[in-house]
């Protein structure tokens, strides 16, 4: 009985051991993360107004380029698209899609 009450002392220790450092790790990553906030929140903000900033001067320097025309600007949006890198990489997916299941098609015998 003494060999019982003295294990279960001694798990009751480790555990409590193991609560005390999980505790000061979780006190010490919530007091990081409180003094990171505002940091964090600074970083955020500094990042949308660059992107703001960024979609402002490329919509003055389309509407000075192209004018005010609803279909100058619509041309030139599309042309914009159309020469990017992932309009391209996509078209050249699709013409290597199809060719393959143009080749699964010539193997599948006709019923």
């Amino acid at each position: 009985m003494i060999h019982i009450v003295s294990c279960i002392r001694a798990l009751t220790f480790e555990n409590s051991c193991r609560l005390k450092a999980l505790s000061s790790a979780v006190h010490y990553l919530l007091k990081t993360y409180c003094t990171l906030k505002p940091t964090v929140y600074r970083v955020n903000a500094l990042s949308s107004a660059v992107k703001e900033a960024k979609s402002t001067a490329k919509r003055k320097e389309l509407l000075r380029r192209y004018g005010h025309s609803k279909y100058s600007m619509a041309r030139a949006k599309t042309r914009i698209v159309y020469e990017s890198e992932a309009f391209q990489m996509l078209t050249a997916f699709i013409i290597m899609l199809a060719f393959v299941l143009d080749m699964c098609e010539a193997q599948v015998p006709k019923l």
